[in-house]
């Protein structure tokens, strides 16, 4: 089997394809045209758009995490007291006392 490379900027591979398809003399020669196109290692089937949008929500979210992960170790370093009942009742009071 033999390859040919044929590369044109005027005309697409299909439309050569038809042309010469179509010569009295193709179709007596019994020579079969195949096109091959480069397949593209990096092809992804999600849209970009789509992917930017994702990795916003995902970094948005670990902000959010974070950020209130940071709140909560902040107010358990106030020295908050608190005394809770049976009832669920809860009193608090901070250690930060002014005389």
């Amino acid at each position: 089997m033999n390859n040919i490379e044929i590369t044109s900027e005027t005309i697409s591979l299909d439309e050569i394809k038809t042309v010469l398809e179509s010569q009295p003399e193709w179709k007596a020669s019994g020579i079969s045209l195949d096109i091959k196109r480069p397949i593209s290692k990096y092809r992804s089937s999600i849209d970009p758009t789509i992917l930017i949008a994702i990795v916003s929500v995902v970094g948005t979210s670990l902000g959010t995490l974070v950020s209130g992960l940071l709140q909560i170790a902040k107010q358990k370093g106030e020295g908050k007291d608190s005394v809770s009942n049976k009832e669920w009742c809860k009193i608090g009071s901070s250690s930060e006392h002014t005389p």
